[in-house]
């Protein structure tokens, strides 16, 4: 409730924080917290986890360089999942953003002009429709009952967002690896960039 230049949860007046400082800071009061809170209130020695796993299968054209996403299967542990469709969408999202990051999302800076080359989808590359492989998700529903409703998320759900993105660079970056014996450490892995560490692999 907004009373004067002061904001507090309904009956209770006596936590008000001053608008000034609500309009300058993030708060998180929601669903994430227990009743009544502001902050979510975590028991001493609760450390969240939200482990995931990614693995790839590409085929790589030695001669250009070029690679080809076949297959990505990418495993989360959402703990429980209170819309299964909305945690597959997620998943299936994360997955293919992280595999624009791998390939093709490169931003170019011209040092010398100070320009931004990347300016638009014609310069700047994400994955097509008919770039996007095969898909597998897997969803590992995890339920620990012993975890209150408020640490993560309400009934036991947990934030996921995009969760399967964080491990594309790496598991096809492996993918390469395993294909040509090239490692590359950096993305994106453009075919000019493949087909360097297959050279260099060859020496």
């Amino acid at each position: 409730m907004i009373e004067e230049k002061s904001a507090h949860i309904e009956g209770q007046p006596e936590g008000a924080k001053p608008l000034r400082n609500l309009l300058s800071t993030s708060v998180t009061g929601c669903a994430a917290g227990a009743p009544g809170s502001w902050l979510p209130d975590i028991r001493p020695g609760f450390r969240p986890y939200q482990p995931v796993v990614l693995a790839a299968e590409v085929e790589v054209d030695i001669e250009t360089g070029e690679v080809k996403p076949i297959k990505l299967v990418p495993g989360m542990f959402p703990r429980r999942m209170i819309n299964p469709g909305v945690v597959r969408g997620q998943c299936l999202g994360g997955t293919v953003m992280t595999l624009g990051m791998a390939l093709w999302e490169e931003v170019k800076y011209d040092e010398g002009a100070h320009t931004c080359l990347s300016r638009d989808f014609t310069d700047y590359k994400i994955p097509r429709v008919l770039d996007i492989p095969e898909i597998e998700p897997v969803l590992l529903e995890e339920i620990d009952e012993t975890i209150p409703p408020y640490e993560g998320l309400p009934y036991g759900g947990a934030g996921l967002g995009e969760l399967s993105a964080w491990g594309g660079p790496a598991a096809i970056a492996n993918a390469i690896y395993n294909a040509t014996g090239a490692r590359i450490r950096s993305s994106p892995m453009t075919a000019e960039e493949v087909l360097q560490a297959i050279e260099k692999a060859a020496i």
